[in-house]
C-alpha cells in the first residue's frame, strides 16, 4: 500500500527532491508485521510450474531443482499436500539422479553422486519417508552412510566402487550431516564435525574440498580458499537443528556473523562477498539468518527478493503478467521478462530462484500508515528530460508501475523505508503531462508536470531602424504563461523577465552606440524555445 496523495485539483506534482529527506521516513522497526502475499503467491507460481509433482523439464539434469522447491516450498508455508505430490513424482527419478553409468571403449561405469545422494535423503525425510525404508528402491541414510568415510565423515563420490571426489564438497557435506543426524545414525557426529571443518576462521564456509590426500583437510589449512555464501548459507540451515551441541552452536553463532557482516546495504547477497546481490544467495542467506533468530537481516533480504518478484500492477501488462510471485535471478533479469517473458531458455534459470529465494519471503515486512509527501512544482519541466516520481507507505520490496495515458512508463520497488523513487522520461512537445503510480492494492498517486518542448517563438520589433542610444521595443508571443524570457541583444543579456498569462512578453531596450546591423535573441524557459529578429541602429 502507499499513501494517496491528493490535492484540491486532483493532480499532485512531485519536484526534483531526494524522498528519503522526507520528515518521519524511517525505515520499519525489526520484527516488523510480516505479509504473507510474497510467500503465497511465490507458492503458487512454483506449484504450477509442475506436472504429476514435478518441475517441467529435464530430470535428471535439474533434478535438484525439484528438492530446492520442495525445502523452499515447506519454508514457504506450502500445503504439506503439495509436498506428497512431490515424494510420488520424484520417486522414480531417485536412481537417475543419485547414480550414473557411462560407457567408455566398450565397458560400463557406474557411479554414486554422494551430494545427490544426500539431498535426497534430506528430501525424503521431508515428505514423511521413515529413515531406514527404502525410497525409489534405495536405503537412502545408509547408502549415505556409505558414502561418507568411517573415521573422517568426509563425503565421496564413486566411480565402479571406488571412492573419488570428482562432485563431493560441502553443499553435498550439508545435506549428509543432516541426513544422519535426522536418522540418528551413528556415522551423523563423524559427518558433521567434517562440515564444520570446512569453516574458516573468518566464519564462513568454503565450497570446494581439499584433495583427499592433503595434509590438511580443514578449511584453514587449505590456503586462501574462496568465500562462498551459498555453502555457507546452506551448512547453516542443515545444522540449525544442533545448536544444542557447543560446537555446531559455535560454527552457527560465526557463520551467522559472516553472513551478516557481508550482506549488502540494499539486503542482498552474491554468491561471493562483494558480487551483484542475486535471488538464490539471498534467499538462501536470509533464510538461514532469520532461522537463527537475527530478524532485521531476514527482513531486508526478504524485501530485496520482493523486489525481483513478479508483481506488475495493473493496468500494467508485461511479459511477466500472468507470471505473479515467479522471482527473477536479479534485477536484469526481471527486466528482460517484462519484455520478452518468461522463456523455454529462461523458465529454469527462474524455477531454481524461486524454489531458492520464497523460503525467506515469509520473512517480508508488510507496509505501516507511511509518511504523506504532500509537495508542490509549478515550475517548467524541459521535455524529453528525466523527471522524479515517488511513492511513500509501501511494503518494502513492493512494486509500483507508473503509467501515462494507461500504457506503462516505469517500475520502481520500494526500499526498506517504504518508499519507491523513479524516474519518467517526459516526452516532446508542449502539454501536461500525467503519470499515475499504481500499487498492487489499487492505489493511485497522480503526478502533473508542465512540459515545455522546443519552439520558435515569434518575435516582432517596433521598428526596424532605431537611433544611437535611442530605445527599442520588442514583443514575443507564443510563450507558456508565466515562462521565463531572457533578452539578447549582439549576444548580450539586456534583459529578463516572465512572460504574461497569455504568454506575451513585451520590453524596451537601449540600442547603445554601435552603429549597423543588430540581432536581437529571445530565450524562453529552456535553449531551445527561441526566436530572432533584427534591425538597424542609425548614427
Amino acid at each position: 500500500m502507499f499513501t494517496i496523495l491528493r490535492r484540491a485539483a486532483g493532480l499532485l506534482a512531485v519536484p526534483a527532491l531526494v524522498l528519503p529527506a522526507v520528515a518521519g521516513a524511517a525505515a520499519p522497526a525489526t520484527a516488523a508485521e510480516t505479509d504473507p502475499g510474497p510467500a503465497q503467491a511465490g507458492v503458487a507460481w512454483l506449484t504450477d510450474q509442475m506436472t504429476d509433482g514435478l518441475l517441467d523439464g529435464a530430470c535428471p539434469d535439474y533434478c535438484g531443482r525439484n528438492i530446492d522447491a520442495a525445502l523452499g516450498l515447506d519454508a514457504a508455508g506450502a500445503d504439506p499436500a503439495i509436498l506428497d505430490r512431490m515424494r510420488e513424482g520424484f520417486e522414480p527419478k531417485v536412481k537417475d539422479y543419485i547414480s550414473y553409468s557411462y560407457v567408455d571403449g566398450g565397458i560400463t561405469h557406474t557411479g554414486d553422486v554422494g551430494g545427490s545422494t544426500a539431498k535426497t535423503a534430506v528430501f525424503a525425510e521431508l515428505v514423511g519417508v521413515p529413515a531406514g525404508t527404502e525410497y525409489g528402491g534405495f536405503d537412502l541414510v545408509d547408502r549415505v552412510a556409505g558414502l561418507v568415510d568411517d573415521t573422517t565423515g568426509r563425503l565421496f563420490d564413486t566411480t565402479d566402487g571406488q571412492r573419488d571426489d570428482q562432485y563431493a564438497n560441502t553443499l553435498g557435506q550439508a545435506f549428509a550431516a543432516r541426513a544422519l543426524h535426522d536418522a540418528g545414525h551413528a556415522e551423523a557426529d563423524a559427518a558433521t564435525e567434517w562440515l564444520i571443518a570446512q569453516q574458516c576462521d573468518a566464519g564462513f564456509f568454503r565450497e570446494g574440498f581439499t584433495a583427499p590426500n592433503a595434509p590438511a583437510q580443514g578449511c584453514d589449512g587449505a590456503g586462501s580458499p574462496t568465500p562462498s555464501v551459498d555453502a555457507t548459507a546452506l551448512a547453516l540451515q542443515m545444522l540449525s537443528n544442533q545448536s544444542d551441541d557447543p560446537s555446531v552452536d559455535a560454527a552457527l553463532d560465526a557463520g551467522a556473523g559472516w553472513l551478516a557482516r557481508v550482506q549488502h546495504a540494499d539486503g542482498s547477497w552474491g554468491s561471493q562477498p562483494g558480487s551483484p546481490g542475486n535471488a538464490n544467495s539471498t534467499g538462501m542467506a536470509g533464510q538461514a539468518l532469520g532461522m537463527l533468530g537475527d530478524r532485521a537481516a531476514a527482513e531486508d533480504a526478504a524485501a530485496w527478493v520482493r523486489g525481483v518478484q513478479a508483481d506488475d500492477p495493473a493496468p500494467c501488462t508485461t511479459g511477466l503478467t500472468g507470471q505473479a510471485g515467479a522471482v527473477g535471478f536479479d534485477r536484469s533479469a526481471v527486466a528482460t521478462a517484462r519484455t520478452g517473458g518468461i522463456t523455454a531458455g529462461t523458465v529454469t534459470q527462474w524455477q531454481y530462484a524461486t524454489a531458492q529465494a520464497i523460503g525467506v519471503l515469509p520473512y517480508a515486512p508488510t507496509s505501516g500508515a507511511g509518511p504523506t509527501v504532500a509537495v508542490t512544482d509549478a515550475g517548467y519541466r524541459k521535455a524529453g528530460t528525466s523527471a522524479r516520481v515517488a511513492a511513500a507507505g509501501l511494503a518494502p520490496g513492493d512494486t509500483v508501475c507508473a503509467t501515462r495515458s494507461g500504457k506503462a512508463a516505469g517500475f520502481f520497488t520500494a526500499g526498506r523505508n517504504g518508499q519507491a523513487l523513479g524516474s519518467v522520461v517526459l516526452p516532446q512537445g508542449t502539454a501536461t503531462r500525467t503519470y499515475v503510480l499504481h500499487d498492487g492494492e489499487g492505489r493511485v498517486a497522480s503526478y502533473a508536470f508542465s512540459v515545455l518542448g522546443a519552439k520558435k517563438l515569434p518575435l516582432k520589433l517596433t521598428r526596424a531602424k532605431v537611433a544611437q542610444r535611442a530605445k527599442q521595443k520588442v514583443r514575443v508571443t507564443g510563450l507558456a504563461p508565466r515562462e521565463s524570457v531572457r533578452l539578447e541583444l549582439r549576444g548580450k543579456r539586456v534583459a529578463v523577465g516572465k512572460a504574461t498569462r497569455a504568454g506575451v512578453f513585451q520590453k524596451r531596450f537601449r540600442v547603445g552606440t554601435k552603429p549597423g546591423r543588430a540581432k536581437v535573441t529571445v530565450v524562453g524557459e529552456f535553449g531551445n524555445r527561441t526566436g530572432t529578429a533584427t534591425f538597424r541602429v542609425a548614427r
